[in-house]
């Protein structure tokens, strides 16, 4: 099942290829078991010297000499161990050209049901200062996928059906990839504003319609079990090399515990610790509110 959504499916390659499509880093995914690229960014082809479907065929560690891949196994192990590695300078292999090029190797553990992946990122070492501005700005995107591994990742087709769910959105929902592929995402996620409130739609279907971001602020999520959640979500377009609409990425996040915490922080500024009543602030602030309201409705407080 996990080797199927890491490796079978296009939709994983288009979220990936969203995600460092255009950084100038190369980032490549990989299985820890196999040793084998699962993903890679389209800038790999210009360093390893190799089209996509050619490095997606290889082990990772064919990619470095003999005399540094030692190294490079141990880097990986450290990250298979402690979830992230240091960086390290390493000398890799352009198969076209047939040249070493150092570069800066930096590796994250990323964990898909019983499988682990490592997430790697690769920089010229020999970029002028200009370019290293620009890779620190796209450090950010290496940030953003160590990010989304802890939220909840749903990708739909154009008809908002669901093409791919990470484990995180599983647990979440209360649900396994196999009972909603290809299921509506309305069906499987039901949303409301309030706890106990109406269904809402999710951005899903706006984000196809309008072909833009949709950023949502908290709302209830129930899942399967009953459970409720406090979630905050973002539907993104997926869109090809053309430019052409694939699908939706939405990701969402669990906030129930700091949502919990701002209502007791809330909660604890308006009210006595002792009685539970509120004090006298917020006695003052809403009795200034009926007051202002009866005059506009013509009343008269004894």
């Amino acid at each position: 099942m996990t080797d199927k959504l890491l490796c079978g499916s296009d939709q994983v390659d288009l979220i990936f290829d969203q995600m460092f499509g255009c950084a100038s880093d190369v980032y490549l995914l990989v299985d820890s078991a196999s040793d084998r690229v699962l993903c890679a960014s389209p800038s790999a082809t210009q360093v390893l010297g190799l089209e996509i479907a050619q490095i997606k065929a290889r082990q990772f560690q064919s990619f470095f000499p003999e005399d540094a891949q030692s190294s490079v196994a141990s880097m990986l192990v450290t990250a298979i161990r402690r979830g992230c590695s240091g960086r390290r300078v390493v000398e890799c292999l352009n198969t076209e050209s047939h040249q070493r090029l150092k570069v800066g190797m930096t590796a994250v553990r990323i964990k898909e049901g019983k499988q682990y992946c490592l997430l790697l990122c690769l920089n010229n070492e020999d970029a002028t200062l200009q370019e290293r501005d620009i890779l620190a700005l796209e450090k950010e995107r290496f940030q953003l996928m160590c990010q989304a591994v802890s939220s909840g990742i749903i990708a739909t087709d154009t008809r908002g059906q669901i093409q791919y769910i990470n484990p995180v959105a599983e647990r979440l929902l209360s649900v396994l990839a196999d009972q909603v592929s290809e299921h509506a995402i309305d069906e499987v996620m039901h949303l409301s504003a309030e706890p106990g409130g109406a269904k809402i739609d999710s951005p899903v279907m706006a984000c196809l319609s309008q072909r833009k971001e949709i950023n949502c602020g908290t709302v209830i999520l129930l899942n399967r079990e009953g459970k409720e959640y406090a979630i905050q979500q973002t539907a993104s377009p997926m869109l090809d090399s053309q430019g052409s609409l694939r699908g939706v990425v939405l990701l969402f996040s669990d906030v129930t515990e700091w949502n919990a915490i701002a209502n007791k922080i809330a909660y604890q500024a308006t009210h006595d610790s002792l009685t539970g009543l509120v004090n006298r602030e917020e006695f003052e602030q809403r009795l200034q509110v009926a007051i202002t309201g009866a005059r506009e409705r013509g009343y008269e407080h004894a």
